[in-house]
């Protein structure tokens, strides 16, 4: 069996086991209903696994009590690394053609300069009147 399968199942069932012990500790301690029961199984499991697999984030320590420490390691699917691949050849073939035949830059293109016509005045000239 994989490792990380065992593990997998490990920590996903030890919240179960807590949840389904306190549940018979409160059937046959505390004489609780069979539908109570569930409720307590149900709402311990969800509550534990979401509780201990956050907490194991910031405690690495709590993963103990998940019955396992640390998640599971899973390698990536081969399609996913034949497609990393892929971008990698071509990344690597493309610096390689670019080695070979280095492309000539191009002169800088330089504009005309502008020349613009004196302001105008903002109050006209005076002529003396005529005559």
């Amino acid at each position: 069996m994989n490792p990380n399968l065992l593990k997998a199942l490990i920590r996903t069932l030890t919240p179960l086991v807590y949840s389904s012990v306190a549940a018979v500790i409160a059937h046959f301690g505390y004489h609780v209903s069979n539908s109570t029961v569930i409720q307590i199984v149900s709402a311990g499991f969800a509550g534990l696994t979401i509780l201990l697999h956050s907490a194991e984030v910031k405690w690495p320590w709590v993963g103990g009590l998940l019955g396992w420490f640390g998640a599971p390691q899973y390698t990536p699917s081969t399609k996913t690394t034949v497609v990393s691949l892929e971008a990698q050849v071509a990344a690597l073939t493309a610096q390689l053609e670019e080695a070979a035949h280095p492309t000539v830059p191009s002169a800088p293109v330089v504009s005309a300069p502008v020349v613009t016509a004196p302001p105008t005045p903002i109050i006209p000239p005076v002529t003396p009147p005529v005559g």
